[in-house]
């Protein structure tokens, strides 16, 4: 039985100790559609609801399933003035894979995972 799997983000305002209030933004790109063309509409979509929140630093993380920092949502994002918080480390920062069953060893080789900020570095 197919179950559907729906992507979507979840978002919430929080204030670290003394620090400033962020709207921190969690979402899930699709990662099995025939094209990029998914991922595209729904980064634009995101990035729309986001734009409403503006009012305070916006922190936004989760799984984009752009395997290459030149694919079509990461430029999407980077290009509506976000930035990789990572882009700049020494590491790759790889996030992905787990093997098929979880058992034995994990093979780390792609980067899916993203942390983009709009206040420059955190």
């Amino acid at each position: 039985t197919k179950v559907p799997v729906l992507r979507g983000w979840t978002a919430v305002e929080a204030k670290f100790g003394h620090a400033n209030w962020y709207h921190i933004i969690n979402t899930h790109l699709e990662v099995y559609a025939s094209s990029k063309d998914a991922q595209n509409a729904q980064a634009r979509e995101l990035l729309l609801a986001i734009d409403s929140k503006k009012d305070l630093p916006v922190i936004l993380v989760g799984d984009f399933n752009s395997q290459d920092m030149k694919d079509d949502a990461y430029e999407i994002i980077i290009d509506a003035g976000y930035e990789d918080v990572w882009a700049d480390q020494t590491d790759f920062g790889w996030t992905c894979c787990h093997n098929d069953t979880l058992k034995g060893p994990d093979s780390y080789s792609l980067r899916i995972d993203y942390i983009f900020s709009s206040a420059g570095n955190l």
